[in-house]
């Protein structure tokens, strides 16, 4: 098996693009996750793109994948066309960078039965075919929504890839079981997010630090090895007080969590 492929989101370090990648280095990553949306004014050149790819490979570091963070869901109608505009974009871009992998959100899944449901399969085949066009998969993640559901509307797509951006922590706030969601869709998943989370007394889903949480991730490091995931997984801390820190330690937990599996 190939040696983890950990990520930090460029997004959560408190410096500019470029200064944020000596950062991360030290930080014990092997890679990258860029924000295609909002991270990328100063990528907007071949020439740029090419001494960025640069100084990535001197610090030892990639762009394991991209992230596009929609505002709207894809079945706004006052916001699609501009939606669909901005993935596309990303998916451009990302090509450019060399990236193959896309995570964006798509929103809550509309019912069977409701008028949005045709309409957002549809704009999913049309920016499937356009991500097959350049190789880049789409790595969507599920809101609420169990990833065994999420799949079976996934299955839909038929223009192009479409794969789960798989989240054990989100799975588990949800009131979902991470390591039978994954069992049972593992052959979808090409991109983790490695964090963690407890449900609070009122149900809802709280992020904490990473071994402070109930997400079994000495199980499902196991299911990702047993399963052959050889793609990127990012850590995540979108909240407390030292992110950056928690980053670290999550860095640092994950490569001992996985030492006889990917090492």
């Amino acid at each position: 098996m190939p040696a983890t492929k950990i990520a930090i989101p460029t997004r959560l370090i408190s410096h500019s693009l470029k200064n944020s990648i000596p950062v991360i280095a030290q930080m014990g990553a092997t890679g990258i996750q860029l924000d295609v949306m909002n991270e990328t004014e100063e990528l907007s050149s071949r020439t740029a793109q090419k001494h960025f790819l640069k100084l990535l490979s001197q610090h030892g570091l990639s762009i394991g994948t991209t992230f596009l963070g929609l505002t709207r869901p894809l079945t706004d109608e006052e916001t699609l066309e501009s939606q669909i505009t901005k993935i596309k974009n990303g998916i451009t871009l990302s090509f450019s960078l060399k990236v193959n992998v896309l995570t964006t959100h798509i929103g809550p899944l509309p019912e069977e039965d409701a008028k949005e449901h045709p309409v957002l399969v549809e704009v999913l085949n049309d920016l499937a075919r356009h991500a097959n066009h350049t190789g880049v998969t789409l790595a969507l993640t599920p809101m609420n929504e169990s990833p065994v559901k999420f799949v079976q509307f996934l299955d839909k797509i038929n223009q192009g890839p479409v794969a789960l951006n798989f989240d054990p922590a989100s799975v588990y706030a949800a009131g979902h079981s991470p390591s039978e969601e994954y069992q049972a869709v593992y052959k979808k998943v090409s991109h983790v997010i490695v964090r963690d989370s407890v449900r609070q007394l009122d149900g809802a889903g709280l992020e904490v630090s990473f071994g402070e949480g109930d997400v079994g991730w000495d199980e499902m490091f196991a299911l990702l090895h047993e399963g052959q995931y050889e793609g990127w997984m990012t850590v995540m801390r979108t909240q407390g007080a030292s992110i950056q820190d928690d980053l670290v330690k999550t860095v640092q937990a994950v490569n001992l969590k996985t030492l006889n599996y990917w090492q």
